[in-house]
């Protein structure tokens, strides 16, 4: 099953060592500016295409970890960010033996379960030897943070100026990315696996307020359709002051599953009978994309909260903030009604760094998490999973507010 989400390739490397123009290789594109100068690169730079079977990718260039520059280590402290954001690593390297900086970024995909490949560059000057490749197993395998010491460590051969069989090198890197993938179950995962049965009917309620985007669905709502079509179901997409009619009309076809906006969950309820399935987009997106469990039991601790207690709100975009933003307006109000409480809220956007004194926090509400990935999510969580501090997301708080949370996560139930 094709995953909803991109997936986030990271590539990494010594200044000068080749990965601007290794970048442009892939890409197809001469996006990052390269140059015999060492540190050219500084920000990031990403890309988003279609890479063959993997499919949609967001490929990230970093800038070199060895400039010991004051303007340098702002680029290392950068680059060392990337690691968060991605699910596999292409490490670029030009000498016969890695050197303490390149063992230093494998330690860190260690530490972040991240899968690497290597890259031999200029390979055209000085191909790699059968010694060379067992003594460069040897410094991996010494790691601390390094785990699968029986298995091969795959090294490909690169060079931009050699005779480069283009068409041969990217089925080879595709086939190695697809196997570090597979490994961590990436390639495998469907929005809709187990909760709907192929050629099934399923109805989408989808409102149309002030929050919605003009002229487009958001992207769970995307996502999911895209799901069902690939599951041949028959779809009906409708708007909350529809749903009436629409159970009348098809009273005799009514629907294995209805997904709504976590905002009209009551509206819903309400008027949907109890023997047909309901959920949220948000909380089917989380058992894709989030620690699907532990929401779950941060959920069933809102009850707990009492007033001056905090709680973190995440958010992962940049938007514009309205009288009805759900995570800085609806959310902090139905948390303070629901827990009779005057809670203390602190805000984070983007992917911007959580506080240092998370402990003091006694929950953290995640958002759905459209906009990035199942490990950025992960990554962003890990201090405040570490400090025992409950998390959980949108939808599953609202459905406790609103209190419907038995029976949106009842889908999820049925599949155990």
């Amino acid at each position: 099953m094709i995953p909803s989400q991109r997936t986030h390739i990271g590539i990494f490397g010594k200044t000068n060592v080749g990965k601007s123009s290794f970048f442009n290789f892939l890409t197809g594109q001469n996006i990052a500016i390269v140059s015999n100068q060492a540190g050219t690169t500084t920000d990031p730079i990403k890309k988003n295409f279609e890479l063959g079977q993997i499919g949609a990718v967001t490929i990230i260039d970093t800038a070199g970890l060895n400039d010991n520059s004051i303007l340098g280590k702002a680029r290392s402290n950068a680059t060392l960010k990337v690691i968060k954001q991605i699910d596999v690593a292409l490490l670029l390297f030009e000498e016969s033996s890695l050197s303490s900086y390149e063992l230093e970024l494998i330690d860190e995909f260690g530490k972040h379960r991240i899968g690497f490949l290597l890259l031999h560059t200029k390979s055209d000057i000085l191909p790699l030897t059968k010694t060379d490749r067992e003594k460069i197993y040897n410094q991996i395998v010494s790691l601390q943070n390094y785990t699968e010491r029986n298995k091969p460590i795959p090294i490909l051969e690169f060079s931009i100026n050699g005779n480069l069989n283009q068409a041969q090198f990217h089925s080879t890197l595709i086939k190695e990315l697809e196997k570090i993938l597979a490994k961590k179950g990436d390639c495998q995962v469907g929005l809709l696996d187990s909760l709907v049965p192929p050629h099934s009917r399923l109805l989408l309620i989808t409102p149309i307020d002030a929050s919605a985007p003009k002229g487009r669905l958001i992207l769970p709502q995307v996502q999911i359709i895209r799901a069902a079509l690939d599951l041949h179901c028959r779809v009906s997409i409708i708007q909350p002051q529809e749903l009436e009619l629409y159970l009348q009309e098809n009273k005799n076809n009514l629907p294995h599953l209805v997904i709504t906006d976590s905002q009209a969950f009551k509206e819903v309820s309400q008027i949907l009978p109890d023997s047909i399935l309901l959920t949220g987009f948000s909380m089917v997106l989380a058992r894709e994309s989030g620690p699907f469990n532990l929401y779950i039991e941060g959920a069933k601790r809102i009850k707990n909260l009492k007033s001056k207690d905090r709680v973190l709100i995440l958010e992962s975009c940049n938007h514009t903030i309205t009288c009805e933003d759900i995570g800085r307006v609806k959310i902090p109000t139905l948390l303070n009604k629901f827990t009779n409480s005057d809670l203390e809220f602190t805000f984070v956007s983007n992917l911007e760094t959580i506080p240092a004194d998370i402990e003091n926090y006694k929950l953290v509400v995640q958002c759905g998490g459209c906009m990035v990935t199942k490990k950025q999510i992960e990554n962003r969580l890990m201090p405040a999973i570490n400090a025992n501090v409950p998390v959980t997301n949108y939808g599953m708080s609202l459905a406790v507010c609103m209190g419907i949370f038995d029976r949106a996560i009842r889908p999820f139930e049925e599949i155990k």
